[in-house]
């Protein structure tokens, strides 16, 4: 048997099935399924005129007769070679798809983590990092830009990372980093509150329930506005639509949908 199977593998003709395309070879099993099935049907029938005495003669066994053991041996010959056929049509998986397979399976990053400048932060900011390329974020507008061109305060970055290893719950917001606004109106990004205030000036996102309309980068100067920045409502990470992300940052306060102020409290 063995011999058989090495005859089998080395033939020219199991060669040329490997040049087949995934149809053909799909094609060939079925007839090879076919084949066996037909096979196994009639050596049933000989088994089974062979028991009902086809090949008796005055009663006796026939010299001839071909015996049970010599059909069964038939038999398994057939069907081995037949699933030696199948065996060589069979789709092999490709090198390329084994690599992708083997690439899908690659355990995660494990260990402490040490945050520099030039840590890919889409490693574990998953999120994040998936937003550089959707249209719907604001981020994919500033796909040419790395992390640190925004979150330029390094130590800070770094005091938070410390004793943080791989695998850990991301932040969902910054809490002890923050993105200096100033970044953000450099000439060479959004400009000054001036220029965006002319650029927003006919806006109406902001429009209370009495119909006052605030510019959003021309808001009232008071305390209650300095911890207001550019992410209050410019969630550059999500694709919330940003007026309703702007009147959620400004409802904080005026609750009671009215940008008049010392109507509720004195």
């Amino acid at each position: 048997m063995k011999q058989m199977m090495r005859t089998i593998r080395n033939h020219p003709r199991r060669q040329r099935e490997a040049s087949l395309s995934d149809d053909e070879k799909r094609s060939r099993i079925a007839d090879a399924s076919t084949r066996i099935r037909r096979t196994a049907a009639t050596a049933e029938e000989v088994a089974a005129r062979t028991d009902e005495g086809t090949f008796m003669k005055n009663g006796n066994l026939s010299a001839q007769s071909p015996s049970k053991t010599l059909i069964a041996i038939f038999v398994v010959i057939v069907i081995a070679t037949a699933a030696a056929c199948v065996y060589g049509c069979a789709p092999k998986e490709t090198s390329e798809q084994t690599t992708a397979q083997s690439a899908e399976e690659a355990p995660v990053m494990q260990g402490e983590f040490s945050f520099s400048a030039d840590s890919n932060c889409a490693t574990c900011h998953e999120t994040e990092g998936g937003s550089m390329t959707d249209g719907n974020c604001p981020a994919a507008n500033h796909a040419a830009q790395s992390c640190i061109d925004c979150h330029t305060d390094i130590d800070g970055l770094t005091s938070v990372h410390d004793g943080v290893a791989y695998g850990d719950k991301t932040a969902k917001r910054l809490k002890k980093t923050v993105v200096d606004e100033a970044t953000c109106l450099t000439d060479v990004c959004h400009g000054s509150y001036e220029a965006l205030a002319e650029k927003t000036a006919s806006s109406t996102i902001l429009t209370d329930n009495d119909g006052t309309t605030v510019n959003p980068h021309d808001m009232p100067v008071n305390e209650d506005h300095e911890t207001i920045d550019c992410g209050s409502c410019h969630d550059m990470h999500a694709s919330d639509d940003i007026a309703k992300t702007a009147q959620k940052a400004c409802q904080s306060c005026h609750h009671m949908g009215t940008y008049e102020c010392y109507t509720c409290h004195e």
